[in-house]
Order: C-alpha cells, then sequence, then structure tokens
C-alpha cells in the first residue's frame, strides 16, 4: 500500500509539473495542448503499468513465500507424525519385554514403569510405582549394597556403562527374590535422567544351581563326588586348625559288590548303593560329609573330633551301616565292607595326603577280611 501511494503522488506531480509548463509557455494552439495532454497520459499509463508490475512481482514473491512455508510446515508435521510412531514404537517395545524397566530423576523418585512392573511385584497396575522412590523396591539387608551401586551410577558419564549387579528385591505381598539390576544414566538438557532395568532371576540362578549339582553330585546317590572331595577335606582341616579340633578322613569299600551286579544286575546293585548313602548319612552328624568317590567306595568326612578314642567308636558306627541286610528285589542281600581312616593332624596334612593314608589303611583291612564271605544270599 506504501508503495501504491508513493507512485499515486509522483503521478499526480507530473501532472502539475505539466500543467504548470504549459501555462509558463503560454501554448495557446490546439495541436500544441494535444500533445502535451498526449505527452502526460503517456508518462502516467507507464507509471501505471510500472506499478502493476510491481504489484505483481510482490504477489508472486508473496505467493513462493508461502509456498516455502506451507512445504515446511509440511515437512514439519511429517517429521512430527515420524517420531510420534517411533515414540509408540519405542513405548510399545518397553511395554513388550520380559524385564522391568523404570526411570526416576536425581531424587530417586519413580517416574515411569512399564507393564511387567505390574506382574513381578503383583501390583494392580504399574502406576502404583510412580512417585514412589525406587528403593523400597529393595529389600533392607541389600539396601546399603544398592545406594552404593546408585552412588557410582550418579557420578558416571553419559555412555558409561557399569556393570549390573545382583541384588535381593521384594514384592508387594513381601515375598523376596533375586534380580538383577542394571542402571543408565541419561542426560537431558538441564536434567539427568537414569533407566532402570531389573529382572527376575530366580529362575536362571534354579538353573545354574540345578547344573552346578550334578556337576559336583552323584546321580544316582545324590552324593556330592570325588570332584569336590579335596575342597571339603580342605575346609575341614581349616576348621580343626582354627578350634584345635581333629578332623577324620574314612575311606569305605564295598566288598565283592561285583558278584552282586554280575547276579541280580546292576538296577540291584544300584540300589544297594542308594541304600547304603541314605544309611551313612542317617547316622552322620550335620557337620560330616559323605562322598560317593568312586562306583562302589564312599569318604566320610569328620569333623570337631577331640578325643582320638572317638575315631575307633565312629569307625564301629560306619561298619554297622552293613550289619543289617539290604532288602531289594524280594532278596535280602548283606554285604561288607573294608574301612581305613586318617586323622589329622596327626597323620597327614593335606588333602591329597589324608586321602592317602585312609586308602592305604582301607587295604590294609581288606586283605584282613579279604578270606571272609563278603556277599551272603537270604531268599
Amino acid at each position: 500500500m506504501k508503495k501504491l501511494r508513493k507512485d499515486l503522488t509522483i503521478v499526480t506531480i507530473c501532472g502539475v509539473l505539466l500543467g504548470m509548463v504549459c501555462s509558463a509557455s503560454l501554448i495557446d494552439s490546439l495541436q500544441v495542448n494535444v500533445a502535451v495532454q498526449g505527452i502526460g497520459a503517456m508518462v502516467i499509463l507507464f507509471l501505471v503499468i510500472r506499478m502493476l508490475r510491481q504489484q505483481l512481482a510482490q504477489k508472486d514473491e508473496l505467493q513462493h513465500s508461502l509456498s516455502l512455508a506451507q512445504s515446511k510446515i509440511a515437512e514439519l508435521e511429517d517429521e512430527a507424525h515420524k517420531m510420534m510412531l517411533r515414540k509408540e514404537a519405542i513405548m510399545a517395545t518397553i511395554q513388550g519385554v520380559d524385564e522391568c524397566v523404570l526411570s526416576f530423576g536425581e531424587d530417586e523418585i519413580i517416574n515411569f514403569a512399564n507393564q511387567h512392573c505390574r506382574d513381578v511385584f503383583r501390583l494392580q497396575s504399574s502406576e502404583d510405582l510412580v512417585g514412589k522412590p525406587f528403593h523400597q523396591l529393595i529389600c533392607f539387608e541389600d539396601y546399603i549394597e544398592f545406594e552404593d551401586y546408585w552412588h557410582q551410577c550418579q557420578v558416571t558419564m553419559e555412555g558409561e556403562f557399569l556393570p549390573g549387579i545382583e541384588i535381593t528385591a521384594e514384592r508387594k505381598d513381601g515375598e523376596r527374590f533375586l534380580v538383577e539390576l542394571v542402571i543408565r544414566k541419561v542426560e537431558l538438557e538441564d536434567i539427568d535422567l537414569f533407566v532402570v532395568t531389573l529382572k527376575d532371576i530366580t529362575d536362571r540362578k534354579a538353573a545354574e544351581a540345578h547344573v552346578q549339582h550334578l556337576t559336583t553330585h552323584d546321580d544316582l546317590t545324590g552324593l556330592p563326588t570325588s570332584r569336590v572331595v579335596n575342597d571339603r577335606i580342605a575346609l575341614a582341616i581349616a576348621r580343626a586348625s582354627r578350634y584345635g579340633t581333629r578332623a577324620v578322613v574314612f575311606f569305605l569299600d564295598i566288598n565283592d559288590f561285583k558278584p552282586i551286579n554280575e547276579k541280580f544286575g546292576h538296577p540291584v546293585g544300584d540300589t544297594i548303593l542308594r541304600q547304603i548313602a541314605q544309611r551313612l548319612q542317617g547316622i552322620l552328624r550335620e557337620a560330616d560329609t559323605v562322598v560317593r568317590y568312586g562306583g562302589d567306595e564312599f569318604v566320610v568326612i569328620a569333623e570337631g573330633i577331640e578325643d582320638l578314642n572317638d575315631v575307633a567308636g565312629l569307625k564301629s558306627k560306619l561298619c554297622a551301616v552293613f550289619a543289617n541286610a539290604f532288602l531289594v528285589a524280594d532278596q535280602s542281600i548283606t554285604v561288607g565292607c573294608s574301612v581305613g581312616c586318617a586323622i589329622y593332624p596327626e597323620q597327614a596334612s593335606t588333602p591329597e595326603s589324608l586321602l592317602a593314608v585312609a586308602d592305604k589303611q582301607m587295604y590294609r583291612h581288606k586283605n584282613r577280611l579279604r578270606n571272609a564271605p563278603g556277599l551272603t544270599i537270604v531268599s
């Protein structure tokens, strides 16, 4: 509008000047007047055309700017839509994972919890956790360990990952369970956000314990195997040394066990081995250990022995395990055993030497019983 007014002003001034020129020159002929009027009309027409062109140029520029603005708005709307879709996809993923995902700030107040938290902590809704301190989910006994880990996470840089910790959490109903806890720091402008993943590892730990048990325990009798015998003896030695007592290692070998397997088959022999293991466990104290050392060999580790006379009494109890017959498949089968022992610290001071002495004593006992019947079958 300002440009239009300026052009009209120019046109008006040109008209006035033309009038003044005509008066000053005393043009009185009709031809001159007509010529002058024609020139004035041409000037006005030129200015009008110029004005119109400028308006058209401005209109084109405005239309181009509007077109660019509309295109930019469309791009922003498309990007916003894509961001919304990505956010929905991320949230769907977070909600669908089989781990608890939570977040909180420096104040440790939970501001987000995914749906899996509801099932793990047995809540009506995962929203029940929002607004509560995260440490309330951790058992009191493990609180100090959690606080140490939480402090380390606070001072880490973004992108620096600390390994998780195994800690005990507590459900709403009071049940405790083992979890793997990982905290990651995320810096958002002027605030720090901490993203937490919490996974129930109860089943995994049970499976690991089962595998560990299988590697160290006998499938048939459930007793520890020779894999752990040295460790068990070493522990017994350490405790005996600490408390000023004795540790005794007994080596047991079943006499004439091979004929049982040959006559009745291995299932009967396996049943007898299971019964022997049960009887041995039944006469020993909780602190003592029974190990299935080999096919028909057992090792007993007795702790806390103060009087050497108690060793002979314990040896008699072990032999008495074989005094009564074993009932298998309607057969009453009696077997004997040979026993040797070694005493710490009098006879040996290491697991290996104690086993060697006990094994040697066992073979001496076996040689004395070699002519005695080892197998009796009563139908």
